[in-house]
């Protein structure tokens, strides 16, 4: 999957059958932790090592959250 593509989450959640468990973001860019949390399944956890730009905000919606889905950060591979 090339995660760049405009497909890639669908792709994801297609092989996957629904979404992962848990996506983990640890390169640093807003693209790809939006990515991280397209690709969830219900209840699933996205985990944001990256070190974004300061001004970047990633968030889940209301569904997403009615879904049980989760988002972390952390620092220094804590």
């Amino acid at each position: 999957v090339d995660a760049a593509s405009e497909t890639a989450a669908a792709q994801v959640v297609e092989l996957t059958k629904g979404g992962v468990d848990h996506a983990i973001e640890a390169v640093g860019r807003p693209q790809s932790g939006e990515l991280a949390v397209k690709v969830l399944k219900r209840g699933g956890t996205a985990t944001i090592l990256g070190m974004m730009p300061l001004s970047h905000q990633t968030g889940l919606s209301a569904l997403d959250l009615l879904s049980g889905k989760k988002l972390q950060g952390a620092l220094m591979g804590a």
